[in-house]
């Protein structure tokens, strides 16, 4: 009966740890897909040919960089 308190803070913490880390894995996993959205867009969409072309540079930048900002709401 006094090991009853502490099995229960074992599993809270258990349980709150694996609920942290499965968001962090969705998070990362969202993440990773519009980066290779992004990248395809880049590579496939005429975007190898258009590689010295500034604006399409910043364009990429921003769509990675906004898509990192979201992905932590």
């Amino acid at each position: 009966a006094e090991c009853a308190p502490a099995v229960s803070s074992f599993l809270e913490m258990a349980l709150t740890q694996l609920i942290i880390n499965m968001r962090y894995g969705l998070m990362g996993i969202s993440l990773s897909q519009k980066a290779s959205d992004a990248i395809a867009d880049l590579v496939y969409g005429g975007g190898v040919k258009k590689l010295n072309n500034q604006p399409d540079k910043l364009l990429f930048m921003e769509r990675m960089s906004s898509s990192f900002l979201t992905s932590l709401e």
